[in-house]
Parts: C-alpha cells; structure tokens; sequence
C-alpha cells in the first residue's frame, strides 16, 4: 500500500541523506521518481489495511515518471519538503491513470 503521507516523509528523508552525502554536489539535480514493480501496490490510506482484504492492482510492470526540469542543489535544499510533495503527488497520479 503506497500511503502518500508516509511517502512524502520518506521521500523526503532520502533527498536530505542524498544532500547531506560527504560529496561534491552537482550544480542541478533532476529528481524523479518510480516503483518498480508497481503491480502489487495500491494507493490508500494504512486503516484500509486489514488482513482479511486484499486489492488488485490495474499497473503491470512499473511506473516511472520522466525528470521533466531539473532545480540547482541549493533550491532542492532549501525546498526539499516540496520537492517530496510534488514527486509523491505525480507518482499517484500515474499510478492512478497508468496511460501516457
């Protein structure tokens, strides 16, 4: 279950570690975003999560979204929480509308 919340959170966690990485950090960074395989995986909240329900996934294989711009390093800094939002937000909703 891909709970957009938590996802955020996660998302976010990982571009802090990416930006805290004892490296040279590049002048622009394109984020993106994908779940690979995204045949299991439904978009809801944790409380429709019950042992005795099970949901049936329209994707087959995987969803990946293209990195459409890229920001410098310093913006994704200073706006990594909104970053997180927006790749989550995308994700969803290809994942709720799979066609290209």
């Amino acid at each position: 279950m891909l709970v957009p919340d938590d996802s955020v959170a996660a998302v976010h966690q990982l571009l802090m570690t990416l930006l805290d990485l004892d490296a040279p950090a590049p002048a622009e960074i394109a984020p993106t975003i994908g779940l690979d395989p995204a045949s299991m995986v439904n978009v809801g909240k944790r409380e429709d999560v019950t042992s005795n329900r099970a949901f049936l996934s329209m994707l087959q294989g995987a969803v990946h979204l293209p990195a459409d711009e890229s920001l410098t390093t310093a913006e994704v800094r200073a706006h990594t929480a909104a970053v997180a939002e927006e790749l989550v937000e995308r994700l969803v909703a290809k994942m709720k509308n799979p066609t290209p």
